[in-house]
């Protein structure tokens, strides 16, 4: 963190690297000082990145004909510091939660009669909110419908109504379930109580966890 913060004080600031740029045609030159290419606390950088990957995203990667819904997940402040330092439990939360979308794009389109469809998306995983303070989350964006193959070699995108807010309420209710359950599999909840975690009682940990 603080070598991002180092950096960040530095961005596009000419005195810290620069390209000299030279105009074939004309002979004039110019300066570009260099960015930092942070992706923690840099506006500019994060900024651009943002830009470059919707852009990748909507001419490349997901089908022009679909619509892009997203999916928010984020973690009571209890439990925060136990997902920031231990990434393999963050990743296994992540796949509960992809996993539960998944099936429930899959029974909206077995009620339209298209069997194993599936559906696709991205996640972005956010460590920080607004204000800098301690809060993982996922960002997950996915293609409001599903892939089929009606016939062999034949790769079909059928695009899906708008969830009603029944579905949405249903589903949020699942994934709670769900995620739930591996927490308390993974000891991070017992007994309806999130298990406090003690064993690195540091001033960070202090902080994160009233964040």
């Amino acid at each position: 963190m603080i070598r991002e913060v180092e950096r960040y004080l530095q961005c596009g600031l000419p005195q810290y690297g620069f390209w000299r740029l030279k105009c074939d045609t004309c002979d004039q030159e110019k300066i570009l000082a260099l960015s930092c290419h942070g992706r923690g606390i840099c506006n500019s950088c994060i900024g651009r990145s943002m830009n470059q990957n919707a852009e990748l995203l909507a001419e490349y990667t997901f089908p022009r004909e679909a619509v892009v819904r997203q999916f928010a997940l984020s973690f009571p402040i209890e439990i925060r510091y136990r997902l920031l330092r231990d990434s393999k439990l963050l990743k296994k939360v992540h796949q509960r939660f992809i996993e539960t979308i998944q099936s429930f794009y899959r029974k909206r389109a077995k009620k339209m009669d298209i069997e194993d469809g599936k559906t696709g998306a991205v996640t972005f995983v956010q460590r920080f909110g607004s204000a800098v303070n301690a809060t993982p989350h996922f960002h997950v964006a996915n293609i409001d419908g599903v892939y089929s193959k009606p016939n062999p070699g034949t790769l079909l995108f059928t695009p899906m109504p708008e969830p009603t807010e029944a579905e949405i309420e249903a589903l949020t209710e699942t994934i709670a379930k769900r995620i739930i359950k591996l927490l308390c599999k993974e000891g991070v909840i017992r007994d309806d109580s999130i298990v406090n975690d003690n064993d690195d009682p540091t001033v960070m940990q202090q902080l994160l966890m009233g964040s």
